[in-house]
């Protein structure tokens, strides 16, 4: 694990691909309660060369 750049949450180290983001809105998704929908705005993403 290793801290985000962008946001205050961190990310696995060795993820093939991971991007940070922000919530931009949220809202209950309707009929399936407790559940909510979250939309948000990506920060940076990342990816391990070696894996493209």
């Amino acid at each position: 694990i290793i801290p985000g750049k962008r946001v205050k949450v961190p990310t696995i180290k060795d993820c093939v691909l991971s991007y940070e983001c922000k919530i931009i809105h949220e809202t209950d998704s309707g009929n399936i309660e407790p559940h909510h929908l979250f939309f948000g705005e990506i920060l940076a993403a990342y990816t391990l060369k070696e894996e493209i």
